[in-house]
């Protein structure tokens, strides 16, 4: 997936609202940019040697900035524990299978 032109990284606060990644680069579907543990531009977690950093990529429309954006909306993902039964499911069937060209 190839992100289109004029799109731009913007870091996600915890209320939905969009700031513009400076020096960040795009490269086909490559993003890039620098943090540092415990900035308090990036990094929203504070402990250390731990980096909470949610972004977005977009492009935004004409006039309309960051501050003046809809609220991005987070995109579900599998759950920790649905990913763990189906690894497990995966490691008995290919077991099994292994065992059965052994025989």
């Amino acid at each position: 997936m190839v992100l289109p032109p004029g799109a731009s990284v913007y870091k996600v606060s915890s209320t939905g609202e969009l700031t513009l990644i400076d020096g960040a680069t795009i490269d086909g579907s490559i993003v890039r940019y620098m943090i540092t543990d415990n900035d308090s531009a990036l990094d929203a977690d504070p402990l250390q040697s731990k980096i909470s950093n949610p972004v977005t990529v977009g492009v935004m429309n004409g006039a309309m900035g960051p501050s003046q954006a809809t609220p991005v909306k987070p995109v579900p993902v599998m759950p920790f524990w649905l990913f763990l039964i189906l690894s497990l499911l995966l490691d008995a069937i290919g077991g099994r299978h292994l065992r059965q060209a052994v025989r």
